[in-house]
């Protein structure tokens, strides 16, 4: 089976989301690419489109970027399999 990857603009242009705001959640951690070409592009794969509608979706009710980290790794201690846990987001400890 084909795994299909996406480059930060061909998600931004999927996601209706900037790709500014894509890297940027990858800088706080919210949003980290599954993998890197060769040279060096981030790639995301379809697990990240769903996660990036979520955290989307809560940012348009107004959840902040350390409530988001919170939810997303309360999701993975309750299912382990939603998320690969070498990738999961740990809570700051702010």
């Amino acid at each position: 089976m084909n795994v299909l990857r996406y480059t930060v603009g061909e998600l931004a242009k999927r996601s209706g989301v900037s790709a500014r705001m894509i890297r940027r959640f990858d800088a706080v951690g919210l949003l980290k690419p599954g993998e890197r070409s060769g040279a060096g592009y981030r790639l995301y794969q379809e697990a990240d489109v769903h996660r990036l509608d979520l955290i989307v979706a809560l940012r348009a009710v107004g959840y902040g970027i350390r409530e988001i980290r919170k939810i997303h790794y309360n999701r993975s201690r309750r299912c382990p399999s939603c998320t690969d846990k070498s990738r999961s987001v740990r809570p700051s400890s702010r």
